[in-house]
């Protein structure tokens, strides 16, 4: 069962849909920031990430039946940074969010599996804590974000409460098997979310204003 959460929309703070690069993306071109040769199959190629997030893995226009959710491009990990299990996307130094403190964030990614073979176990965190099944506002977080049949794109929404002025994005997979493990992760956001009061005078506006049209 697909984990989701629906709530109201903020202003877009930050997303990520891997089509602006310093580097032209094609099948051969892997990325990773971390300093360390983390198991990537294949030769990293050394690519200048510039404010871009850190990467694990590659980018593709399609692998299989799987297209990009958005635009021309998806991440596309294939056991890639996750031997042993590891992060596999993450905002870096240069890309500080600052937030305000009690203010309540939604952290968004889609994710889609590329077969069905040890399906990877995908958790969202912020300034390294994990958000699985955290009640925050008195909403319950999904769990763990996986996949199964890989029958495309689901979208995974995790919901945080400031308590730092800056937020640390990551998305950590706790899959270490070396066989499958192959998904795409397209399209992550990070939104405010707006205040219920203001939310509601929104709505209480809207029908005022609709009330004077038909009188």
């Amino acid at each position: 069962m697909t984990c989701l959460i629906s709530a109201s929309s903020g202003a877009v703070i930050y997303t990520q849909n891997f089509d602006t690069f310093d580097d032209v993306p094609n099948s051969t071109v892997f990325y990773d920031a971390a300093p360390v040769y983390d198991g990537i199959s294949g030769t990293p190629t050394g690519a200048s990430l510039g404010g871009n997030a850190n990467l694990n893995g590659r980018l593709l226009t399609q692998a299989g039946p799987l297209v990009a959710h958005s635009a021309s491009y998806f991440l596309h990990t294939n056991t890639l940074g996750t031997i042993p299990a590891g992060e596999v996307w993450g905002t870096n130094s240069s890309q500080t969010i600052t937030v305000e403190v009690g203010e309540i964030y939604e952290f968004s990614f889609y994710l889609a599996g590329i077969n069905n073979i040890a399906p990877a176990q995908l958790t969202a965190q912020i300034n390294g804590v994990s958000l699985s099944s955290l009640v925050v506002d008195g909403v319950t977080n999904p769990g763990t974000a996986t996949y199964t049949g890989a029958t495309g794109w689901q979208q995974f929404t995790y919901r945080w409460q400031a308590d730092s002025t800056t937020a640390d994005l990551s998305i950590f997979n706790s899959q270490d098997v070396s066989a499958g493990n192959d998904f795409g992760l397209d399209t992550i956001t990070f939104s405010s979310v707006p205040e219920p009061s203001a939310a509601l005078l929104g709505v209480l506006g809207l029908a005022g204003l609709l009330r004077r049209r038909r009188a």
